[in-house]
């Protein structure tokens, strides 16, 4: 029975559609489009004449007040159009997170209050720049894009839902992966990532996205045969981003990065990575740095070998080790907070030292699979996503409080993704295909999802800051 307190939605999923139509919507970035404003008008009010002065005089008058409520309506238009512009404005990439990021506003009104699920058109275009200026790039053709949510599948070459064709991918051919871009509304917008070059091989298995406070992204190509992370541009006209470099890849002096799964930023500007096959995390000099992508150890210094650039270590190599490492995030305390999903807990690390040093959420809590990690924008509360037990849990950490807050009645199906925008908390039901939300404060379920019929498992879904 469900509580009478709390409405829980228990979301009837539908198998994804052929190919020729998807209906989905994916999120894990929140842009609104700039607003068009109209001109306000220009026009004097009329003067009276000396023939036939009264009947002129109320014709001026008539004809005067008519422009004073044109000009009062285009302010107001001018107003809205201004206030959807400043709620736009980007938060820093040091924000944490694991795949999805939080708004700088814990009360901002969420943008797209509509109960229903957008359906997708498969006819509609791929892209659509609208125009929009980005302050955040000095490059003339870069624009702010439409596509305000970025979503990783799990499946390579899943249909792209705004064509209804395969995806094509930064690795050339029909049917490569690539990561989905949607609109604030739900809207498919196509592929985001743009052609990668021959000579890095194969880009597969995307998993974690990670945006910079430079507005360009990382993303982990998983694939064991050709691990990389990779760094793309800022946006184009379209909404796309062009290929920009290999940050960091599996090799001989770097073996620890091995099918990873998430990214995180330290403050200052380091890049941690998880990696379920070493089951260890790592640590990269900051992107743009000298050591830009290069293993770096507890102490800084350049690392090659057997070890290069651990920072955590597994359980094979130490006994409080981690023994299959998900989501990793950097909590308001600047430690590091990890996802073992083997142990089914939530650990507390110090990145300085590499130490162990608390266990946040436990069995004893009934956590059974723990995946991603999410902190508010305060950082107050972490919210972590159960695979298995199919809920979200809430900590909250000054008193180390632990509540239910999405409950197993709420219909979620092997939930992953976290992402929080305006009164939102956002979930991603991998085996649902589904993203659903919940109010950030009562966990109670929206009355329908917020996007559905996705083409494949959703692993992480990112709010598009830039």
């Amino acid at each position: 029975m469900l509580s009478t307190s709390r409405r829980a939605f228990i979301a009837p999923i539908a198998h994804a559609p052929s190919a020729a139509f998807i209906a989905c919507a994916l999120s894990i970035t929140l842009l609104n489009p700039a607003c068009a404003q109209d001109s306000a008008p220009n026009g004097t009010a009329a003067q009276s004449t000396q023939d036939d002065g009264s009947r002129d005089a109320k014709h001026a008058a008539k004809h005067e007040a008519k422009q004073d409520a044109d000009q009062a309506r285009d302010s107001r238009d001018s107003s809205q159009s201004a206030g959807n512009q400043a709620n736009s404005a980007t938060a820093p990439a040091s924000d944490t997170q694991s795949g999805t990021q939080d708004d700088k506003k814990h009360g901002k009104k969420h943008k797209d209050k509509s109960s229903d699920a957008p359906a997708v058109d498969p006819a509609a275009p791929t892209n659509n720049s609208a125009g929009n200026n980005n302050n955040n790039t000095t490059n003339a053709s870069a624009v702010k894009p439409t596509i305000a949510w970025y979503v990783s599948l799990h499946a390579d070459g899943a249909a792209d839902p705004a064509t209804g064709g395969a995806s094509t991918g930064p690795s050339t051919g029909a049917g490569a992966d690539n990561i989905l871009g949607f609109a604030s509304d739900g809207t498919a917008k196509g592929s985001v990532l743009g052609a990668a070059p021959a000579s890095i091989g194969q880009v597969h298995g995307l998993r974690g996205v990670l945006p910079l406070s430079d507005g360009t992204i990382l993303v982990i190509a998983a694939w064991k045969e050709n691990t990389q992370v990779l760094q793309y541009g800022k946006p184009v006209a379209n909404g796309t981003r062009p290929f920009m470099s290999v940050f960091t890849s599996h090799s001989a002096t770097n073996p620890l990065l091995l099918h990873p799964y998430c990214l995180a930023q330290a403050s200052d500007g380091t890049i941690y990575a998880s990696n379920q096959d070493s089951n260890t995390v790592s640590r990269y000099g900051a992107p743009g740095s000298a050591n830009a992508g290069v293993p770096l150890g507890l102490d800084g210094s350049v690392q090659s070998g057997a070890t290069a650039g651990m920072i955590i270590p597994s359980q094979t190599m130490q006994s409080d080790g981690i023994k299959m490492v998900r989501g990793i995030a950097f909590g308001p305390d600047g430690k590091l907070y990890i996802s073992d999903r083997g142990q089914g807990e939530v650990s507390r690390w110090d990145p300085a030292t590499g130490k162990r040093e608390a266990t946040v959420l436990s069995k004893k809590h009934d956590l059974k699979t723990p995946i991603q990690l999410l902190f508010s924008s305060d950082g107050s509360v972490l919210f972590v996503s159960d695979n298995k037990r199919n809920s979200v849990f809430r900590v909250t950490l000054a008193t180390g409080a632990v509540d239910d807050f999405v409950p197993v009645a709420a219909g979620l199906d092997a939930p992953s993704a976290l992402a929080l925008d305006g009164d939102w908390l956002y979930v991603g039901s991998r085996k649902g295909q589904a993203v659903l939300r919940f109010n950030r404060e009562s966990g109670v379920a929206d009355s329908a999802p917020f996007l559905a019929n996705l083409p494949d498992n959703p692993e992480f879904f990112v709010l598009n800051r830039f």
